[in-house]
Formats: structure tokens, C-alpha cells, sequence
């Protein structure tokens, strides 16, 4: 009887430990800002975002207090980080500028008359503190290459908690910071 109860128990045991944890959470970056109603005007093509290599991860870098970058197994974007900040910034510009905005590879048949490609050279947030967003874009047009603005950009933007939540929300918000500053810049060229 003994021996029969210590097996259920260590059967009961290995089976718990066996039991699925909980995977990875999986976050989006996403935006509200939606084009509605009619986009006019010449295309604007978006390159796709180039991001540091511990931005293009799938798992959330996370400064710590010594500047080191962690990358976290548990919390993870919910799709190419570099594809995700480019169909973020995209719809924003749109709604703007109400002119159509493409993300690369352009369309078949759609060749964009002034190009925008973004390069970053830090994208990253402590939790409860602040994300960081900077690098450059080139304003480009297309009959004129050789005369493409540069401009550089840096935000930094304060988290509203100390949660992986609280950092994605950030995230967009940097992103659509600078959204909003590429789209001024367009309407006075």
C-alpha cells in the first residue's frame, strides 16, 4: 500500500513537472492613425526600416542599468520588428499627407516619385524608464536622387509603467513621433 502510494505521488510530480508552461507572450506594434476616405497624389515608397541587430530580434531588447542590452525569451514582438515599425509608419504617413504610401517591395506596376528610407541606430527602453529612438532618414525623390535631404531624429520617450506592455506602447509612441516629423517634413517640400 505504501509502495503504491509513493508511486501516485511521484507519478502525480513527474506529470506537474511535464505540465506546458505558458509560452512567450507576443506583442504588436500597431497604430490608430488609419488612412480613410480617398489618398491622392504622387506614391511615396518606404524602404523597410533598417534596425540594430538587437531590434530585429524577435525577442524585446531591454536596456538594463548598466547600458546592457538583454534580449527577452518571454516577451517577443508578434512579427518582423523590421516589417512592423515599416507598416506602422506607413498608414501614418498616409493619413497625414492623405497620399498613398507603399512599404517595400513596392507593388507591382507602382513606382514611387519621392522615396523615404529611415535608418536607426538605437531602439531600445528600460522598463519604468524611457525608450530610446534614433538615427536618420533620407527624403529622396526619384528624378533627383543625388539631391536627397537627411535629416537626423531622436526622442525619447517615457514609460508609463514597468511592464513589457508599458514598453511596446512606447515603442509606438516613438514610432509615431517620428512618423508625424517625416510627414511635416513632406508637406513643405
Amino acid at each position: 500500500m505504501a509502495f503504491r502510494l509513493i508511486f501516485t505521488v511521484l507519478t502525480a510530480a513527474l506529470l506537474s513537472a511535464c505540465a506546458a508552461a505558458p509560452g512567450p507572450v507576443s506583442y504588436l506594434l500597431d497604430t490608430e492613425a488609419r488612412p480613410t476616405g480617398a489618398l491622392s497624389g504622387d506614391v511615396i515608397g518606404l524602404r523597410e526600416i533598417e534596425l540594430p541587430l538587437y531590434a530585429r530580434r524577435t525577442q524585446i531588447a531591454v536596456l538594463g542599468p548598466g547600458g546592457e542590452a538583454t534580449l527577452n525569451e518571454d516577451n517577443r514582438w508578434a512579427e518582423e520588428p523590421p516589417r512592423a515599425a515599416s507598416r506602422q509608419v506607413a498608414p501614418i504617413l498616409a493619413a497625414q499627407l492623405r497620399r498613398p504610401v507603399v512599404v517595400e517591395p513596392w507593388p507591382q506596376g507602382v513606382s514611387p516619385k519621392l522615396r523615404v528610407d529611415i535608418d536607426v541606430d538605437y531602439f531600445i527602453g528600460a522598463l519604468g524608464g524611457d525608450i530610446q529612438l534614433g538615427g536618420q532618414y533620407r527624403l529622396v525623390r526619384a528624378a533627383a536622387p543625388s539631391d536627397a535631404r537627411i535629416l537626423t531624429f531622436e526622442y525619447v520617450e517615457a514609460l508609463n509603467g514597468e511592464t513589457f506592455a508599458d514598453l511596446v506602447k512606447g515603442h509606438n509612441r516613438a514610432l509615431t513621433r517620428l512618423a508625424e516629423d517625416i510627414a511635416r517634413e513632406l508637406a513643405i517640400r
